[in-house]
């Protein structure tokens, strides 16, 4: 969420993604988020979990790409 920062404190840094398929992800990521706010709240909707980290990520990993653009070192390996 970061890497703009982090590649401004350590210019030198060799960033490295990893990623899971985010059909696998979005899934377990609602479903830990749902335990956890379960503990300290009765008022959570899991239904509006799905959408909100999908768009979370989604961004996460266009700034991460735009970020690497700016920096001309962006590689995609498949």
């Amino acid at each position: 969420f970061y890497l703009d920062v982090l590649l401004a404190t350590f210019p030198d840094a060799c960033v490295v993604l990893l990623h899971r398929e985010p059909k696998e992800v979005i899934p377990s990521v609602c479903r830990l988020s749902a335990a956890v706010r379960a503990i300290y709240s009765d008022a959570c909707a899991p239904a509006a979990l799905g959408p909100a980290y999908a768009e979370a990520i989604a961004g996460a990993f266009e700034t991460a790409m735009a970020v690497a653009d700016r920096a001309g070192t962006a590689s995609v390996l498949p």
